[in-house]
């Protein structure tokens, strides 16, 4: 049956319905949730709010759709892609967009292996074409003449082959550099505006573009996509948001999320990672990061913190060279040149199992250094025999050979995202008042003007040091790289 067309049916829908199959019409009808049952997919993970979806896809040539994460819009994504193939496999182009290539081709494999599953086999025939692989496909039926195959993935500022697209999809293609790189986000919508959208077909009536995602900064793509540089609406772009928790505080989900649930999310990963990912706030890293009321609790007397041997004790660095940076990008002395920063971190779990774990401030180290790391590193591990040092390494990889015929139980840490980011793990620990301090510590003065200019401040050494020891101590034996998902299974 694929790819079976002539003057009595021009599509694969139309045959169905010529030949009188109504259980495949259904599955091919304006709603991909009929193909989810026919895939034996629960009821609960093809919810009602798929519909609407539909219907605005189907009414709107250009859509931006915004919505929570966990709201299954990636699983819509891919059966939509499959119904609009499966109603028409002939002549049906599709482009794919995610923020990676990784991703994209992922997409593609998931929409594969729809594809020739045994259900969709049973009722559709066999799709898998010649061309089938991860990047692209074409299915069986694909008219020859047509240079452009089925499906085609792509990262975005990806270079993109073939001709124009029927259709063109992005399953967010922003990422977290977005919330804070203005230069990520230029380079983004210069590629969407010159590459991506040229690539659809727009002199055909049937053409659509369709971005899925979460909100990261109020001038990102989604708002270029939707609205003019004077803020107005764009006419021909439709714009919907459908956060998890309604104005008026309604679930915008209750079938996948409830009150206590969504609850629990905020408080482990914190109101602006929430407000960002579950709320597609535009605004959300706007504005103080951290709230001096949080610290209300923080500053602790020298006799309240607890002996150091019930105490599990941990080391962050960060690593500067103030040598090489002293000098400005126009030759010119820098006037305040970054620090390296160590954090001792003791972490303290009550016997009794009554009350949170606390994470204790010991020491803060800060001094600007040209060379010679190792020796500093290695003094404050003979001062304080912490368990574990976590280093990042990503501007200093020579330090490994440094350490090669060293005692220090070192953890060498590579970062891939912006500092800034990584940071924000620290909000929810904060928030819910999880850290202390001695007062007295020296440079508690430096951590608390960081903390109190977040992000906006000239230095974020000491915070990004603290992050380290914290994150390092809670994704202990995994691999790590900073994100602003809930913390690991040690809190």
């Amino acid at each position: 049956m694929p790819g079976l067309h002539g003057a009595a049916a021009g599509t694969t829908l139309d045959l169905l319905r010529l030949l009188g199959y109504p259980a495949a019409e259904e599955v091919l009808g304006p709603s991909v949730r009929p193909l989810a049952r026919l895939l034996a997919i629960e009821d609960r993970w093809a919810p009602a709010h798929w519909d609407e979806w539909d219907r605005l896809y189907e009414h709107n040539r250009s859509l931006v759709l915004m919505a929570s994460v966990g709201s299954l819009k990636s699983s819509w994504m891919v059966l939509l892609k499959a119904r609009r193939i499966l109603q028409d496999p002939a002549h049906t182009t599709i482009l794919h967009a995610s923020s990676t290539d990784r991703l994209a081709r992922r997409m593609v494999m998931q929409l594969q292996g729809l594809l020739t599953s045994a259900p969709i086999v049973e009722v559709f025939g066999d799709l898998e074409g010649d061309l089938w692989n991860s990047g692209e496909f074409a299915v069986r039926g694909h008219d020859p003449l047509i240079k452009t195959p089925t499906c085609v993935a792509v990262g975005v500022g990806g270079a993109i082959e073939g001709d124009r697209f029927l259709e063109g999809h992005m399953d967010d293609p922003l990422e977290l550099q977005d919330a804070v790189s203005e230069v990520t986000r230029e380079a983004k919508v210069l590629w969407y505006r010159q590459t991506f959208f040229n690539r659809i077909n727009w002199y055909d009536q049937r053409a659509r573009l369709l971005a899925i995602g979460s909100r990261w900064h109020r001038n990102d793509l989604y708002h270029q996509m939707a609205f003019s540089a004077e803020g107005q609406p764009t006419a021909d772009v439709a714009y919907r948001v459908f956060p998890a928790i309604l104005e008026g505080g309604a679930m915008g989900f209750p079938d996948l999320y409830s009150a206590k649930v969504l609850r629990g999310i905020r408080d482990r990963i914190g109101q602006t990672a929430f407000d960002m990912r579950y709320q597609c706030s535009a605004t959300a890293m706007e504005g103080q990061l951290f709230k001096v009321a949080w610290l209300a609790n923080f500053w602790a007397d020298q006799g309240q913190v607890p002996p150091w041997s019930e105490l599990d004790i941990v080391q962050g660095w960060d690593l500067a060279f103030t040598e090489k940076h002293l000098v400005g990008p126009v030759g010119k002395p820098k006037t305040d040149p970054d620090w390296t920063v160590c954090v001792t971190l003791g972490i303290h779990r009550p016997r009794s199992g009554e009350g949170p774990t606390r994470f204790w401030l010991l020491h803060l180290y800060r001094v600007q250094i040209a060379g010679g790391h190792k020796r500093h590193i290695e003094a404050l591990w003979q001062k304080f025999r912490p368990r574990k040092v976590y280093v990042e390494v990503n501007a200093y990889k020579t330090i490994k050979w440094e350490f090669s015929d060293s005692m220090v139980p070192l953890q060498w840490v590579d970062q891939n995202v912006n500092k800034v980011v990584r940071i924000m793990d620290l909000q929810p620990y904060f928030e819910r008042d999880l850290f202390r301090m001695q007062r007295d510590l020296k440079h508690a003065d430096a951590l608390f003007h960081e903390y109190e200019q977040f992000p906006h401040g000239a230095h974020e050494d000491v915070l990004d040091a603290l992050r380290t020891s914290l994150r390092g101590y809670i994704d202990e034996g995994e691999e790590w790289f900073g994100s602003l998902r809930p913390a690991g299974g040690r809190v």
